[in-house]
């Protein structure tokens, strides 16, 4: 029998996903406004792929048009560092300072094991590194390796003074699973300001989480429904005010095979017409799998990334500042060139509006310039 065209249009998509070069892992914040989606902040993952942990997250990288609506830039920066067991032993926040074009370091944590038990978590700020006030939890288990207790200690260094701030006290029940966490914070002594109990259907899916709070606090209640593969599809957020009133919910959308999420939609509650209002939207472009990604080559510097892919049109999302003049080509799987453009950063929005009017396909995508040369694959949907 004879491969249809269609038949090698999959093949190659499949061939090429599992060797594509782009990080896995883009999420879009889009905010609801006047009947449109409106992008406002993205998160780019970066993942390693190994033996031990085929999708282990080493940074997530915040991007915002906050500051120009014409291009995604830099925000903030969270850092992962790990073992040779692939525990996290550090964690690092970083801002970005648009002014001076370098990251600032705002914080940094620290972790401790025993027995590939977390014992410890220790935390500071920037200007803490040479010996002022810092702070740790300090994490206590059972025989069965189940979390009891965590307190959180601060140490006053210029009065070589340290305190309890906090502690967590965390209850099973008798078939093991979490059910109470109750939590206290110092004054001269413990005294309780939070109890956090979980309640479980019969397929051992958490069906609701009730917090009381001491003093002022409203009293919180979370549901949860679920789809019948197991995976949250909703879950619900009520607050008590003499009776319980509903406040936000969010709604998860998965796709056909149920292997990725693609959107998740939050909603809050309308007291005026007493019903659901949209306000965001999640989109997860990307998704890490166990399939090991090819890692660019060290002079194959990435200077744009695109989204959502699959998707309806093509945005770039630029990575530096870029002000060549770059010409964008689309071609097709058969080497017929469809589309062929050029664009300076920071106009980008011309080429995202001309890549709705080309035909659903797999297009390999050409960002080239006098320096510079990028090879992208993307699938456009209808």
């Amino acid at each position: 029998m004879r491969p249809t065209l269609l038949s090698i249009f999959f093949f190659i998509v499949i061939a090429l996903h599992s060797q594509t070069i782009l990080p896995p892992g883009t999420t879009v914040y889009q905010n609801f406004k006047s009947g449109n989606f409106e992008d406002s902040l993205m998160i780019v993952r970066d993942y390693t792929h190994s033996g031990i942990a085929p999708c282990r997250l080493d940074a997530e990288t915040y991007w915002t048009r906050s500051i120009n609506n014409e291009i995604w830039m830099e925000l903030k920066r969270f850092s992962r560092k790990y073992d040779g067991n692939d525990h996290m032993i550090e964690y690092e926040y970083a801002k970005y300072d648009h002014h001076r074009g370098i990251w600032k370091i705002e914080s940094r944590d620290f972790y401790t094991y025993t027995n590939n038990l977390l014992v410890k978590k220790e935390w500071f700020t920037p200007d803490q590194y040479a010996g002022s006030d810092h702070s740790w939890i300090n994490y206590t288990y059972d025989s069965q390796n189940r979390m009891i207790k965590s307190e959180t200690i601060t140490h006053y260094n210029h009065i070589s003074f340290q305190h309890p701030n906090s502690k967590t006290l965390y209850f099973y029940d008798d078939q093991g699973r979490a059910s109470v966490d109750s939590i206290f914070n110092w004054s001269g002594n413990y005294y309780p300001i939070r109890l956090i109990t979980r309640h479980y259907d019969n397929e051992n899916h958490v069906d609701s989480l009730f917090t009381i709070n001491s003093g002022t606090i409203q009293n919180s209640l979370i549901t949860y429904e679920y789809d019948a593969e197991g995976s949250i599809s909703n879950f619900y957020n009520f607050i008590e005010n003499n009776w319980w009133i509903p406040t936000t919910r969010n709604e998860y959308i998965f796709d056909e095979e149920h292997r990725r999420q693609l959107f998740t939609n939050n909603y809050r509650w309308n007291t005026e017409d007493d019903n659901w209002e949209l306000y965001r939207r999640l989109i997860n472009e990307e998704f890490c799998t166990d399939e090991i990604v090819a890692e660019p080559a060290p002079d194959d510097e990435l200077l744009f990334r695109i989204y959502p892919n699959p998707g309806l049109q093509l945005h770039l999302l630029p990575l530096k500042d870029n002000r060549n003049i770059n010409t964008i080509t689309f071609t097709d799987i058969r080497g017929v060139v469809i589309f062929e453009d050029q664009f300076q950063w920071p106009h980008l929005e011309a080429v995202t509006r001309k890549s709705a009017n080309i035909p659903p396909g797999f297009y390999f995508v050409t960002i080239a310039s006098d320096k510079h040369q990028q090879d992208i694959k993307w699938i456009k949907v209808e």
